[in-house]
């Protein structure tokens, strides 16, 4: 009798062992390919916001009183999809400060342009895989002396961010008040350094926002100093 119930509670261990392993084999792949399709799902955007671009600088009516006058400058905006499907970008910020939205004042966005200087209307997609380049129009706060200065040239001279860059360094400033050391040595030769302990430029934030509600964010200082 008990040898008969030894028997029966081994085919049930038995039973019950084959049918976790049919569980199992079941769940697993199940999960993976949860997994695997959740992966495929997620948005990924790499953003990249280069300073160091020239192009037509805009004088705007923002004024702050002592703090300063707006300036709009024209900086490169990368935006690459490294996902695996479509992604819209639905709205987009530019603030400035030690942390996104710190700062903002209006005038700082002067909006979002292709190459050519036609306006970008949002939403804009871009494909997996796809990388495209931007201008955006980015307010700078320049002091009240800066401002004055370049107000006082000639517009010819005055075109370009570089242009104003030259003029103000030949007074021994930038475009943020830092104190600029200028030397010319003749046939176009110049010199132009800035202390970055004295740059008095602010850490800017583009953020990029998604139809799905992701936020993709990069910052730049327009003085990229090494770490």
């Amino acid at each position: 009798m008990s040898d008969e119930k030894s028997t029966d509670n081994i085919a049930r261990g038995m039973a019950i062992v084959s049918l976790l392993v049919a569980i199992v084999s079941v769940a697993v792949p199940y999960i993976q390919q949860r997994s695997h399709f959740q992966i495929l799902q997620n948005e990924e955007l790499a953003v990249n916001l280069n300073p160091s671009t020239d192009g037509p600088l805009r004088f705007t009516e923002y004024s702050f009183g002592p703090m300063g006058h707006v300036i709009q400058i024209p900086w490169q905006l990368t935006l690459s999809n490294t996902g695996n499907q479509n992604l819209s970008i639905t709205k987009y910020s530019i603030t400035a400060g030690v942390s996104p939205d710190s700062i903002d004042y209006s005038g700082m966005d002067g909006g979002m342009y292709y190459p050519d200087q036609k306006r970008i209307e949002l939403p804009y997609t871009l494909a997996p895989g796809e990388s495209r380049s931007f201008v955006v129009l980015v307010g700078i706060l320049v002091p009240p002396e800066v401002h004055e200065l370049l107000l006082s040239v000639e517009g010819s001279n005055l075109s370009t961010v570089s242009d104003a860059s030259m003029v103000l360094a030949a007074q021994g400033i930038d475009l943020f008040g830092n104190e600029v050391n200028y030397q010319e040595f003749g046939d176009g030769n110049y010199l132009r350094t800035i202390k970055n302990k004295d740059d008095k430029s602010p850490t800017y934030w583009y953020q990029a926002v998604s139809g799905k509600g992701n936020v993709f964010m990069t910052s730049t200082t327009a003085y990229v100093w090494p770490k």
